[in-house]
């Protein structure tokens, strides 16, 4: 879906530091230290953890980003790092809620498009890999007043504010509703939410899973309709297992099609909020996927994406939603499999498209005028992993690849035309920034095979404004442990194919002493991942 947002940038950062920190526990285990290692200093006081940026979010207008300290949500200037001033406080905060929440408590928040108001999330619990409950409250800067969102009573599965910030959109439940911020009106948008029956405005398991959707609905950029998925999962088989519970085990029923199996059947709606009625964008009854839609900026037309069974063809629906016409603008084939991901721009003369396809064999940029063929900005052997930011003004795209090394992610940026490509980082490592919104600035996260990561701000020509977080004390700490570094190697396969890998070996090993050393060995076969 559209429904990338500052929000999900954060998820992704703090999944990056997880993930480095596993790969940093795999140093400690089985090798002679200077300090010894205890399950407390790992799993109690949390001693192998990286340092991240808590909190970090980029504002929406402005070039300024936000940070959580312990004195409330803070916010600093992207270009000299001077503090602006704390938008909002712990003792605000306090007493808007009288007593019953706290800063320390927040587990998500972000801002609408005017930075007047910010959506805070609260008791948020995992569901599936992509899926979460939260209670959720917009706090007003101005008049410093929180609203909760629905009733506290109910946690949701996801809060939108509409662009003008005067409503928001959630689904509660097996349904959806919106409510109107200056009235405090809540509507109920659909009325047949089943669970394991009818899903609206989110996601079935195999959307959310393997085509990596969670929330499927949005508001308009005018804010006058709401698009959405209902799922309708009556006919899928049910995969049951056991859980655990408080005293005894507990059985856990979901919808869970295996291959060649009934998949939900997935209808598109768009609901009008001045009529308060939803009409359908008929598609004919196929077995077929919508992974995502999207709204073009003039807020008729909806972007609707349609991936046959197989996943090896991807058609771009234009439909009409005022007249229900509607056309093919685009198609995406591939004889094996496409990859679906978010690299879908739709640009604001609303007849041109921004993304990425492996039609020539890697993944590469293409720019595609409506019912023309796309031209190819990116070409080479190497991989486009995703595009990271637009600027939009100045019509220059950034884009992480592996161009230097397959080993690596670096940061480029490149115009439309194709032109102008430039390397912004130095090719030595992984690189995962996050754009502000105008695409003007970005904090990088930076980490090697043996580095913790690197949290820098830059401009958008890639020159360093500052560190924010060097993990410096953490590289002392894992000095000290006497952590053994990782080295990288390539073999060839029986089938001369070249792989690369990489060894941790023993602090005490000797090579020619020809002892052999026991091996543990892990391998992801998945795709899309390196290990």
């Amino acid at each position: 879906m559209y429904f990338l947002s500052l929000r999900l940038k954060l998820l992704s950062m703090k999944k990056s530091l997880f993930c480095t920190l596993i790969l940093l526990l795999s140093i400690v285990c089985g090798f002679s230290q200077a300090k010894k290692i205890t399950v407390e200093d790992i799993w109690e006081k949390y001693m192998f953890y990286p340092r991240g940026v808590a909190g970090y979010t980029a504002m929406p207008v402005s070039d300024d980003y936000t940070v959580v300290k312990r004195a409330g949500i803070e916010r600093h200037h992207f270009n000299d790092g001077s503090v602006e001033g704390i938008l909002l406080s712990h003792e605000e905060l306090t007493a808007a809620s009288n007593g019953r929440l706290s800063v320390a408590g927040i587990s998500d928040y972000s801002f609408s498009a005017d930075e007047k108001k910010i959506m805070l999330a609260f008791d948020q619990e995992s569901i599936y890999r992509r899926s979460s409950l939260a209670h959720y409250y917009l706090y007003d800067i101005e008049s410093k007043k929180l609203t909760p969102i629905s009733d506290t009573a109910h946690m949701l599965r996801f809060a939108e504010l509409s662009k003008d910030g005067t409503k928001v959109l959630f689904a509660r439940e097996c349904d959806l509703y919106y409510q109107d911020l200056t009235t405090g009106k809540v509507t109920r948008i659909t009325r047949d939410g089943n669970p394991n029956h009818i899903l609206n405005g989110f996601a079935d398991w195999v959307y959310e899973e393997e085509l990596d959707m969670s929330q499927a609905a949005s508001f308009s950029p005018d804010g006058s309709k709401i698009a959405y998925l209902r799922f309708d999962e009556s006919r899928v088989k049910e995969f049951s297992m056991t859980i655990w519970g408080e005293l005894y085990p507990e059985e856990y029923k979901y919808k869970y099609p295996k291959a060649g199996e009934d998949n939900s059947i997935v209808e598109i709606y768009v609901y009008d909020l001045q009529s308060g009625k939803s009409s359908q964008v008929a598609f004919p009854r196929e077995d077929c996927y919508y992974p995502r839609i999207y709204w073009l900026s003039n807020s008729v037309d909806l972007m609707v994406l349609k991936l046959n069974r197989l996943q090896n063809k991807l058609e771009f629906y234009r439909c009409n939603t005022q007249t229900g016409a509607k056309d093919v603008v685009l198609t995406d084939e591939n004889k094996w499999w496409l990859e679906i991901t978010d690299d879908y721009y739709f640009l604001e003369d609303n007849n041109t498209v921004i993304f990425t396809s492996e039609r020539d064999g890697f993944n590469h940029i293409y720019k595609a005028e409506f019912g023309k063929e796309p031209v190819q900005l990116t070409s080479g052997e190497f991989e486009v992993k995703e595009i990271a930011a637009i600027d939009f003004p100045k019509k220059t795209i950034f884009y992480l690849s592996n161009e230097s090394a397959v080993l690596n992610q670096d940061l480029y940026s490149i115009t439309f035309d194709g032109k102008k490509k430039r390397m912004l980082t130095d090719g030595t490592g992984w690189n995962t920034p996050t754009f502000n919104s105008n695409a003007h600035y970005y904090c990088n996260m930076y980490s090697n095979s043996n580095m913790p990561p690197v949290y820098t701000l830059h401009n958008s020509i890639g020159k360093k404004l500052r560190t924010i977080e060097d993990n410096a004390k953490f590289r002392e700490r894992i000095s000290e442990y006497g952590f053994a570094k990782k080295e990288h190697f390539t073999f060839t396969t029986d089938e001369s194919v070249s792989l690369n890998g990489w060894m941790i070996k023993p602090a005490n090993f000797n090579q020619n002493s020809g002892k052999k050393y026991p091996v543990l060995m892990y391998v992801y076969g998945g795709p899309g991942s390196q290990e």
